[in-house]
């Protein structure tokens, strides 16, 4: 289970919306340091993007995953925009996903980010075999 206060639903999206710039894709990750998922923390990666993809930069990945556990925390989802509606895992979201592991949780935001609400997001987890299924049950929103 992830747990999301209404202040990282809206670091979140600011992040998405400033880098974005509605006319980009943009992607961040969150991060827990307890076992309840408690998001601690919205990550901005250093990436490239396009109207259609982003591409985070391998350098900075590697300082991230090799910070972690200096600060205790673990890595609960990774966070990205699509341009449009469309909130389907993609061919490429599959293949560039941080945490290739059972259970990893990947969320597409449409329309860049731009919407106020949280309804519309496509909210995924990795299977054990390797395939991506919609699961909006890991997420508990809270208030505050």
């Amino acid at each position: 289970m992830i747990s999301l206060s209404s202040r990282v639903v809206t670091a979140t999206l600011d992040t998405l919306r400033s880098c974005g710039a509605g006319s980009r894709e943009c992607l961040l990750y969150w991060t827990a340091g307890d076992d309840r998922g408690d998001v601690a923390r919205v990550v901005h990666p250093i990436h490239d993007s396009t109207w259609s993809s982003c591409e985070v930069d391998g350098a900075w990945a590697t300082r991230f995953f090799l910070d972690l556990p200096d600060r205790a925390e673990r890595t609960v989802a990774q966070v990205h925009t699509h341009p449009g509606p469309f909130v389907e895992h993609s061919a490429t979201d599959d293949a560039h996903v941080l945490v290739p592991s059972t259970g990893f949780v990947s969320i597409v935001v449409p329309y860049f980010g731009l919407r106020d609400d949280h309804d519309g997001w496509g909210i995924w987890q990795l299977g054990s075999d390797g395939s991506w299924a919609a699961a909006p049950e890991v997420i508990t929103w809270r208030t505050g």
